[in-house]
């Protein structure tokens, strides 16, 4: 028997392997690629592929999953963004696990992994603001980014960053304007005068 790549056997083995939300992320990385574009979402992309390849035996739930990579709003990373700060690790698959074998320790990387949510948050913020025509143009239009941007700068090193986000409305305040980000922009155009 010749074992090749398009023999029907070893595809159909292979699919069953792949991670469907880093195939869903792979998508978005090509068509990120094919548009040139190295904005916001490819930060998060690339970020998200980094650190979620070396997650192992993790996966979101079925739902979830739909919700991350066939919702229209966002792309399936800044929807994954969104995701993983209201959710947490109840966005996981979590099995039973005894406390010294694999799955406690791929459990101890999910939550060091969901540690870095907030800076990887804000830092999404920074770069969407930077493509603003003038300063402080998000914090204006979606207050919601200014509240967390200030109690960032003032309070992370006393409440940590976790803390910081335990507010689910703001942070779906801050989704829902982000959904019509290019009015945004246009609302923030300087006025001619």
């Amino acid at each position: 028997m010749v074992f090749s790549l398009h023999n029907p056997a070893f595809a159909e083995r292979k699919a069953s392997q792949v991670n469907p939300l880093m195939a869903c992320l792979g998508n978005e990385e090509l068509n990120l690629h094919r548009a040139r574009s190295m904005g916001p979402a490819y930060f998060l992309n690339q970020h998200f592929i980094k650190e979620l390849s070396t997650l192992y035996g993790l996966s979101l739930k079925k739902k979830v999953l739909d919700e991350v990579c066939q919702s229209r709003e966002f792309s399936p990373s800044v929807n994954l963004l969104r995701v993983l700060l209201l959710r947490g690790t109840k966005a996981f698959e979590l099995k039973k696990f005894n406390e010294d074998g694999p799955q406690a320790l791929a459990k101890s990387s999910l939550e060091n992994f969901l540690d870095t949510l907030p800076q990887v948050f804000y830092a999404y913020l920074a770069r969407l603001q930077a493509l603003a025509p003038t300063a402080g143009c998000l914090e204006k239009e979606i207050p919601e980014i200014a509240y967390f941007m200030e109690r960032s700068k003032y309070l992370e090193d006393i409440m940590g960053a976790d803390t910081l986000l335990q507010n689910p409305k703001k942070i779906e305040a801050v989704f829902k304007g982000l959904k019509n980000f290019d009015a945004v922009l246009k609302r923030c155009k300087p006025k001619k005068k």
